[in-house]
């Protein structure tokens, strides 16, 4: 059985900068898989933090179809900077598709990281990013198919928000092909610099999301 997450905080004081991956109840890190299994026994490895039914019913409305399978979840970053939950959803109407959220929630009581300004400005560059890189039949490219921002609550709360609006959520129809491919491109065919000069311009012309 999981046990509960527990928020991250930093060591110096006591403020939150997002959640500490789930562990079982040897203490080792939750694997990843059988989160389905784990649901349909009230058994959330992410309980009472934030509740996974909630993102799954979110994506169920902006992709109209049910979520059939959740193969993985994993932790990581994008650009290295923010730390995102990544859940590979298979869809009833067999598409697969990867949706990344925020790892913290800025609605949580002693919030201390990145602000509302600049991980809306963070976002709004991933998806010109995404946007462009459709344009290119080179670079098979994850299709963005949604993706909002977080909203910070102008009342902030002591308690653990009841909803997931306080985490940035991305959705991705996935590629088709291998992924993890970068380092073993030539220079010829990476994305030169041309195309980030673009993706600034778009995304100061307004957001995507």
């Amino acid at each position: 059985m999981s046990l509960s997450p527990a928020p991250s905080f930093s060591s110096s004081e006591d403020e939150y900068l997002g959640d500490s991956w789930p562990r079982i109840s040897d203490g080792t890190r939750w694997a990843r898989r059988n989160l389905l299994e784990l649901l349909e026994k009230d058994e959330s490895p992410f309980s009472p933090i934030w509740d996974v039914k909630v993102l799954l019913q979110e994506v169920k409305d902006k992709l109209g179809a049910e979520v059939a399978d959740i193969p993985c979840v994993y932790t990581g970053s994008n650009n290295y900077i923010c730390i995102i939950v990544g859940f590979r959803l298979n869809m009833a109407d067999q598409r697969n598709v990867l949706a990344l959220l925020g790892n913290a929630d800025v609605n949580m009581p002693l919030y201390a990281g990145f602000t509302l300004s600049w991980l809306h400005k963070h976002i709004d560059f991933e998806a010109a990013t995404y946007e462009i890189l459709q344009e290119d039949s080179d670079v098979p490219t994850d299709r963005l198919l949604y993706c909002r921002h977080p909203v910070q609550h102008e009342l902030r709360k002591e308690l653990i928000p009841d909803d997931m609006t306080g985490r940035r959520l991305m959705i991705f129809e996935m590629a088709k092909g291998q992924g993890r491919l970068w380092t073993k491109f030539d220079q010829q065919q990476r994305v030169g610099k041309s195309i980030v000069k673009k993706c600034v311009s778009t995304t100061m012309e307004g957001s995507k999301c």
